[in-house]
């Protein structure tokens, strides 16, 4: 039966002398400068989702608000129409003193403008 080798031996692509400089981890993405951010629900077919709307000059980006992952990505210059309030009744009540608004987006790069519904306390 071999010997186990020692828990603290160095793997082998970091064999050799050791480094005299510490370890140093990569640098974090640096956050895009956006002109506003805004916390907001998104309202789809599939349901109502917590999401950060963020505006930057060239485009409109939706995050996941507890991972911070980006959810969508649009183009101001060419995935973006118009965006506008929505106004009459709001059927859910929990939303009576929300904001409701849509903007029209092109959600796969081409082809037809689709109204996506937001609100915002």
């Amino acid at each position: 039966m071999e010997p186990a080798a020692p828990l603290l031996a160095r793997p082998p692509a970091l064999e050799g002398p050791p480094s005299q400089e510490p370890a140093q981890s990569p640098m974090p993405a640096e956050e895009p400068e956006y002109l506003a951010r805004y916390s907001v629900t998104k309202h789809s077919w599939r349901g109502k989702y917590k999401r950060i709307l963020c505006l930057s000059p060239t485009q409109i980006i939706t995050l996941e608000p507890t991972t911070l992952q980006t959810t969508n990505v649009y183009d101001v210059s060419t995935d973006y129409e118009s965006a506008a309030p929505v106004t009459g009744g709001r059927d859910d009540p929990l939303q009576h003193h929300a904001l409701e608004f849509t903007i029209n987006l092109r959600t796969e790069g081409r082809g037809k403008f689709k109204s996506i519904k937001f609100s915002s306390r």
